[in-house]
């Protein structure tokens, strides 16, 4: 059964230092133009986002996700799939920002990007405290990544009996609303909440990957 929820924006903990990474400043504090601005476009879609998650919890997974992810999840006796979403309002404000102000845009989908990641987090910390008793969970594993198919996508969203959050995929395998979030987590005694494969995967456009120095 889908279990559906919405989240009250305002209460999402947005990540600062993945928007600055997003943003392309990772390293430096950012000047106090740029403070003001990433202040001003949260503020905007903290106000107008209406985030949601869904998930459903299966007793098998037929993906082929290769080794990265297939390590990651083997140890499963269920599994949660989950769909996140900053909602279709934030689609709509960034397609307003693009037409009238670049660097307000590039901010704000910075931003907005963000507000589906923090979405998922609120998704799984549910599930973390609803697991059953010695249950640990894996990372969260998304198609497009990790060498995982974004054609996959088809399988993951025929798991759910409707549009989980109303998100749906285009032709492509890409979701719309844009700024939402697919994936796929582990759940049992045996599971290990294992880093993240960066250090062996070779897809250099991941946002899971970080500078290396």
């Amino acid at each position: 059964m889908m279990t559906t929820k919405e989240v009250d924006a305002r209460t999402l903990h947005l990540d600062r230092k993945a928007i600055l990474e997003l943003m392309g400043i990772p390293d430096q504090e950012p000047d106090e133009m740029t403070r003001a601005l990433i202040g001003e476009m949260s503020d905007l879609l903290l106000a107008t986002a209406r985030p949601k998650y869904c998930y459903q919890i299966v007793g098998k997974v037929d993906f082929r996700y290769g080794k990265i992810i297939d390590d990651a999840l083997r140890e499963g006796d269920r599994f949660a799939v989950i769909v996140s979403t900053a909602g279709e309002e934030v689609d709509r404000l960034l397609h307003e920002l693009r037409s009238r102000d670049i660097a307000k845009a590039f901010v704000a989908d910075t931003i907005a990007s963000e507000i589906a990641e923090a979405t998922q987090r609120t998704a799984i910390e549910e599930l973390e405290r609803n697991a059953r008793e010695g249950e640990q969970l894996s990372n969260p594993y998304s198609p497009g990544y990790c060498g995982w198919a974004l054609t996959e996508q088809k399988k993951l969203f025929a798991l759910f009996d409707e549009a989980p959050c109303g998100v749906r995929l285009n032709d492509s395998c890409l979701m719309l609303p844009i700024k939402s979030i697919s994936s796929v987590i582990a759940m049992g005694p045996r599971v290990v909440k294992a880093p993240y494969g960066c250090a062996i995967c070779t897809k250099t456009d991941c946002y899971k990957k970080r500078p290396t120095r």
